[in-house]
């Protein structure tokens, strides 16, 4: 405790009552002014200044009281720390709630001693941003301060900064989907992280989902129908735990291809007088196609199929007499898509006319004619 302004050649007697008592401690000197209490718990303690003349003893007709104030440190109880987590490099937002009545935060980078980061200016600013963080958690220390004292709480508050790793598209392999005709395609990818899935894009950045992976096993996407041509869309990895997204997404094609058609395509039927096989043929076949032979318009195993485009011919069992319907369906070789139907070609055998029943007539004459 202490004064200020006293007169010359004076000093302090300090008393723990206005008037009377024994005194707590008598100044020495002019410079011997100050009083040290006991140890005080949270509440306001008076005590009381006696002036006296060093030369003459003479003291001051009245004590000055001088208050002892122990302010209670504001607590922590029931302040909760709100961590902050983000994807990829950068700041974070740190908070916390629940803070008593009155107070704000001072942040700092250790649990106890060193510089403040931040002081709260008052009790709305209580957030802090942090310096920009890689890949880790890094923990900061929130202390509670009284506005109006200017007491701090015995403890600091943790508070982490959390930065996750965006999941890499590195080993991803897109699986790109194929079909001959129109109809929906089943894309997908192999190769994903551990703990993550696919979120389904129709562009390579931005948009709305068309599909988010449930799980680590829920990584395709059923296609809307598409007719003839190629649509990318575009698999962007999810870690499951953090939500983080890759940087970037892996595109996956949807192709579909044409129906070769039989519109040029014209059937060479095979004919032959009596029993055996028959050598079928088809003609106008469209560029990049061979024939695949069946015994049935529609289903059944392929009797025998093109190895390429010149690879088309068909030769049949032997037949005997009478017409024996084949079915030429294209091919194409690239995309091994077939046309839609199948074009009949016939294998004809015929009868031998027999001799059975005719007389030979012989002709005779007398010299040459």
């Amino acid at each position: 405790l202490k004064v200020s302004s006293l007169p010359t050649g004076t000093t302090v007697d300090w008393y723990a009552a206005s008037t009377g008592g024994a005194a707590l401690k008598s100044g020495a000197n002019a410079n011997d002014t100050t009083y040290t209490t006991i140890s005080h718990t949270t509440g306001t303690t008076i005590y009381y200044a006696e002036v006296r003349n060093i030369t003459t003893g003479c003291i001051s007709a009245a004590r000055v009281p001088v208050d002892a104030i122990v302010n209670t440190l504001p607590t922590t109880a029931g302040v909760a720390a709100i961590d902050s987590t983000r994807c990829g490099n950068g700041t974070l937002v740190l908070k916390v709630s629940g803070l008593p009545a009155g107070t704000a935060v001072d942040w700092y980078a250790a649990a106890t001693g060193g510089a403040a980061l931040k002081s709260g200016a008052n009790a709305n600013d209580t957030t802090y941003t942090t310096v920009s963080h890689t890949t880790g958690t890094t923990t900061y220390y929130a202390e509670v301060r009284n506005i109006a004292t200017g007491c701090v709480s015995a403890a600091r508050v943790p508070v982490d900064a959390i930065v996750n790793a965006l999941p890499s598209t590195g080993s991803v392999t897109a699986i790109d989907s194929a079909r001959c005709n129109n109809g929906t395609l089943v894309l997908k990818v192999s190769g994903l992280p551990a703990g993550t899935t696919v979120d389904w894009y129709a562009a390579s950045s931005g948009g709305s989902a068309l599909k988010s992976g449930a799980s680590a096993n829920d990584t395709t996407y059923t296609t809307v129908s598409h007719t003839t041509g190629t649509t990318t869309y575009y698999a962007e990895v999810r870690n499951i735990a953090t939500g983080c997204v890759s940087a970037a997404r892996v595109p996956v094609d949807a192709v579909v291809n044409a129906l070769p058609s039989t519109a040029g395509v014209t059937a060479i039927d095979s004919s032959r007088c009596g029993d055996g096989t028959l050598v079928l043929k088809v003609s106008s076949l469209p560029t990049g196609t061979t024939v695949d032979w069946y015994a049935a318009s529609t289903g059944g195993a392929a009797l025998k199929s093109g190895a390429n485009a010149n690879d088309t011919t068909y030769t049949t069992i032997s037949h005997t007499t009478g017409t024996t319907i084949y079915y030429a369906e294209v091919r194409n070789i690239t995309t091994g898509c077939i046309s839609a139907a199948r074009v009949p070609v016939d294998a004809i055998v015929n009868t031998l006319p027999t001799a059975a029943g005719v007389i030979a007539i012989d002709s005779t004459r007398c010299g040459d004619g």
